[in-house]
């Protein structure tokens, strides 16, 4: 089973050929946070990336990766014309509660969303273009920080 990017239904499994044609990735606008995580111990680090889930889902996200210390997490819906609210609600909660561990990221980008991936192992996400840029810039913020991320 494949989960979109929005937290709808997931997918059934398809014919190879039918699953292709259905998930070819396409370029949208996406509204997303990166949460850099920051802990000197694998508890603490487990109870704050904790945290970041709860929050995730309570201000309709969907976190699509969790890389050791960084999680990235897209919001439902289309990006609209101004700024997304559950977004920043989301950057402003998680560094409220857990400023001396988080470094947060958020903004919306021009993405690739679809299967991405080789024949053997592909999955559905989206890959927002410049993100070694964000995640450049989101190493450089303070510990406790958050900003919103504009592309250049």
């Amino acid at each position: 089973m494949i989960q979109n990017l929005f937290g709808a239904a997931a997918l059934k499994a398809q014919p190879r050929k039918a699953l292709a044609t259905t998930l070819l990735p396409t370029r949208t606008e996406i509204e997303f946070a990166l949460v850099l995580v920051e802990s000197e111990s694998d508890q603490q680090l487990g109870w704050v990336i904790g945290a970041v889930t709860e929050a995730t889902a309570e201000f309709g996200g969907t976190a699509l990766q969790v890389a050791g210390a960084l999680i990235y997490v897209a919001f439902s819906g289309v990006a609209g014309a101004g700024p997304h609210p559950e977004r920043q609600r989301f950057a402003a909660h998680i560094t409220a509660s857990q400023r001396q561990f988080v470094r947060v990221l958020h903004g919306r980008a021009s993405a690739l969303v679809g299967s991405v991936g080789s024949p053997a192992r592909m999955s559905y996400t989206a890959i927002p273009d410049g993100f070694a840029d964000m995640l450049r810039k989101l190493s450089l913020l303070p510990p406790g920080t958050t900003e919103e991320y504009v592309s250049e």
